[in-house]
């Protein structure tokens, strides 16, 4: 995070479009070319995962009225459509108001599932009798371990052409060096509280079959669920259905994001570099 920090202002008066841009101004449009299709497969592949996110969300929600499939057709067509229509000044400004409904959401989420398994007490027992490694700071598992979950994370984050091309919206260099602090705090504080919220629903649903494998193991499917599940079955209707739209604009704000950022690449970088040559930026 500090890596960007530090580059978000240079980033900002370079004002290039997408990092191939910048990968071109380094190196040459080869790199370019190379770049923008890597660009484009995995964000689009990324922006898959949504939407099959978002057909398991509609689902739950719908107690299964509504099948993964056809929730994930709906989440497609939401996200693609809010992306066409709206662009990237509306998409920024959706993301501050997603930001902060997720940052409400897990705040009152997390006392009330606490409260919901007869306190921080009752949590920190559960789990001491079921799996004391889960209350360790690395889970039971070596340091090499934990760079090699983190690292991939770290390196993604620096190479996020969403953020640059947020940066080269920035108003001036100091706009998104503000943004990158923004980022940071926004970030540390959503990721701890979903991280609690998962340690306490597993305190929640230890006992609970659907969670668990025949071999005792935990069911991964479902354990992808775990914050939905407390939302949707152990918290107050008005906190649920809180947590619940939090969970929406998680979805619809990574989803347009990487959608957006793959537009772009194929507006700039294929059509404007080879094929419509005289375009502008209208």
């Amino acid at each position: 995070m500090l890596v960007i920090y530090f580059v978000a202002a240079r980033v900002r008066k370079i004002s290039q479009y997408t990092l191939t841009d910048l990968l071109e101004k380094r190196y040459n449009r080869t790199a370019k070319v190379l770049g923008t299709i890597t660009i484009i497969i995995a964000y689009m592949v990324s922006a898959g995962y949504q939407f099959k996110g978002g057909g398991r969300f509609i689902s739950i929600l719908t107690e299964g009225a509504i099948s993964p499939e056809t929730g994930m057709l709906i989440s497609g067509i939401v996200i693609v459509g809010l992306t066409v229509l709206a662009g990237m000044v509306s998409i920024v400004s959706i993301d501050i108001f997603n930001g902060i409904v997720m940052i409400i959401a897990m705040c009152l989420t997390l006392p009330f599932a606490i409260s919901s398994h007869g306190g921080w007490d009752a949590v920190v027992s559960t789990i001491e009798a079921k799996n004391p490694a889960y209350l360790s700071l690395f889970e039971g598992h070596d340091f090499l371990w934990v760079v090699g979950i983190i690292l991939p994370t770290f390196l993604l984050l620096l190479s996020e052409s969403s953020v640059y091309q947020k940066f080269s919206s920035a108003k001036d260099a100091k706009g998104a060096k503000q943004a990158v602090m923004g980022m940071f705090a926004g970030v540390v504080v959503i990721e701890f509280i979903m991280c609690a919220i998962a340690v306490v629903g597993y305190a929640i649903y230890s006992d609970d079959p659907r969670f668990f494998l025949a071999d005792g193991s935990i069911n991964r499917a479902m354990a992808e669920e775990v914050i939905l599940r407390v939302g949707y079955e152990k918290m107050p209707a008005i906190v649920g259905s809180l947590l619940f739209a939090g969970g929406v604009a998680i979805i619809i704000s990574t989803g347009n994001t990487f959608l957006m950022v793959t537009s772009t690449n194929v507006a700039r970088d294929i059509f404007q570099t080879f094929i419509y040559k005289d375009a502008t930026s209208r």
